[in-house]
C-alpha cells in the first residue's frame, strides 16, 4: 500500500507513514522511518504535536526492527520525540527517558552536539528535587560539546547555573 502510495499520493506524509510503519517487518523500515520523521515534522509545523509524538513513535518502532540499529538515526529521533514531548509539558519522567536513552546514543556515537541535546532534555531540575545524575549528564555533555554549538552550551550553562543556585538555597533552608 505504501509503494502504491507514494506515485499516487506523494504527499500524504501521514498516510506513508503509516503504511510503511506497518510494513517495516517486510524490510522498509528505512522508509518507515524517513516518513515518520517528515510526517512529524509537517505535524508539528501544523501545531498537531500528538500527532507528531504518534508519527515518531511509530518511527522509533521501525528502527528498532532495522540491524544493526541504526544509532544516529534512533539518536535523532528520540531527540525530536523528547523536544516534543518536553514542549508539550508532558510529565517530566517521559522526555527525562528519552533524553537519556539518547544520551546513550550520543555517548556511543561521540556525538557532543547530540549529547548535549540529550542533556538539555534529561536534565529538568524541579526546585528542591535533587538530581545529580541530570547534572552529572550536562557537565559531561559541556565537556564533550566544547565549543562547537554556542547556544546549545549557554541553555545547558543556565540550567546547571539555576540548578546549583536551588539546590543552595533548597540546602540552607
Amino acid at each position: 500500500v505504501g509503494e502504491a502510495m507514494e506515485s499516487v499520493a506523494p504527499d500524504d506524509l501521514d498516510a506513508l507513514a503509516f503504511h510503511f510503519a506497518e510494513a517495516a517487518l517486510d524490510g522498509v523500515a528505512d522508509k518507515a522511518v524517513d516518513y515518520a520523521v517528515a510526517a512529524a515534522r509537517r505535524l508539528r509545523e501544523r501545531s498537531n504535536p500528538e500527532e507528531a509524538i504518534a508519527a515518531l513513535t511509530r518511527g522509533l518502532e521501525a528502527i528498532e526492527l532495522t540491524e544493526p540499529v541504526d544509532l544516529e538515526r534512533r539518536c535523532d529521533l528520540l531527540l525530536e520525540l523528547g523536544d516534543i514531548e518536553q514542549w508539550l509539558s508532558a510529565g517530566a519522567s517521559v522526555f527525562q527517558e528519552l533524553g537519556n536513552r539518547a544520551a546513550g546514543d550520543a555517548r556511543s556515537l561521540g556525538s557532543g552536539v547530540r549529547l548535549a541535546r540529550a542533556a538539555a532534555i534529561a536534565f529538568y531540575p524541579v526546585v528542591g528535587a535533587p538530581d545529580e545524575q541530570g547534572s552529572a549528564l550536562v557537565e559531561e555533555a559541556l565537556a564533550l560539546l566544547g565549543e562547537d554549538d554556542i547556544d546549545l552550551r549557554v541553555q545547558l550553562l543556565v540550567r546547571l547555573a539555576q540548578y546549583r543556585i536551588e539546590s543552595e538555597a533548597v540546602g540552607a533552608d
